[in-house]
């Protein structure tokens, strides 16, 4: 058995990148290391390659979940590992059919949100109600990182103007959240507003921001519906998924976030924090999860990483 090799390296490299970032990493840093010793006790000392990984994995009696549940852990190293040296190979497909692997979402571009805007002109809606509450939608899921269902719900009176905030009532975890908004944001929802005015609709406080044709109330229903009809073919190569979807939104929301504090060299730890109150997570893991799952994230981040260890 050797004594290291170019694997055992590489785990600790990721160990000590991660936890930079704020993760702990107990369980998966000895897990970590009992696979670079597994790999020393085969005198290996070369990249990692699919078999190697899956040889490790599959090795015991283990069952098809607690196997899953190991390649599940494996992936962000995995990733971690091919951003150093692309001959190290990542393992994309989801083998296991028990594995509880999060599937990667589509990550929008500034071009695509534009382009879905404009399409937003082709859905049917004879008072145009249809068409400016679905461009309104778009924009604030873009602008603000909120739920689909968040959008859908609001109230007029969840609109502050003068301090430029929106309120987010009842939401997934049944808390309330304040969010602020830019005021470029604002004008838009004064322009929808007074569009819906010149329909004869005049919401009062507790009365819904977005309505459709005919005056009905613009519900997550008739929201999707409308998404399905200009999605179009949107390239989703990025994503586990066959589709764009509505929630893809929030996540290029926060994955934007993420990628200018790095580009800007924020503490991008600390800030992790305000982004997970901002968007309402329940756990902080829920938003390091941004990190882990992009590989130009992970890329960036490893950038700041190396020059702060190189200074």
């Amino acid at each position: 058995m050797i004594e290291t090799n170019y694997i055992s390296t590489l785990v600790e490299d990721y160990i000590e990148f991660k936890r930079s970032l704020g993760f702990e990493l107990k369980i998966i840093a000895k897990r970590l290391r009992i696979f670079a010793s597994y790999t020393r006790t085969l005198d290996y000392d070369g990249y990692i390659t699919k078999d190697l990984v899956l040889k490790w994995i599959c090795k015991g009696t283990d069952s098809q979940k607690t196997r899953g549940r190991r390649m599940e852990m494996f992936l962000p190293f995995l990733k971690f590992a091919h951003l150093k040296d692309e001959n190290n190979e990542i393992i994309y497909s989801q083998i296991f059919s028990n594995a509880r692997q999060r599937p990667n979402p589509h990550i929008y571009n500034e071009s695509e949100v534009l382009d879905l805007i404009r399409k937003c002109e082709n859905l049917y809606s004879p008072d145009q109600l249809r068409i400016k509450s679905m461009q309104l939608a778009l924009g604030l899921l873009w602008a603000t990182g909120m739920r689909p269902n968040e959008v859908v719900s609001l109230k007029y009176k969840d609109i502050d103007f003068e301090n430029g905030l929106i309120k987010i009532r009842d939401t997934k975890l049944h808390k309330d959240r304040i969010i602020p908004i830019h005021k470029t944001v604002l004008v838009k929802i004064k322009e929808y507003i007074s569009f819906i005015n010149s329909h004869e609709i005049y919401p009062e406080e507790d009365d819904n921001l977005l309505y459709t044709t005919y005056h009905k109330i613009f519900t997550f229903g008739k929201m999707y519906t409308a998404f399905k009809l200009i999605r179009g073919d949107i390239n989703t190569s990025d994503s586990d998924y066959d589709h764009a979807r509505l929630y893809d939104f929030r996540h290029s929301f926060a994955s934007r976030t993420i990628y200018q504090w790095l580009k800007s060299d924020e503490d991008v730890n600390e800030k992790l924090y305000i982004l997970s109150c901002y968007l309402g997570h329940a756990k902080i893991s829920d938003t390091y999860w941004y990190l882990s799952s992009s590989l130009l994230l992970m890329s960036l981040a490893s950038e700041k990483y190396e020059k702060m260890v190189g200074d």
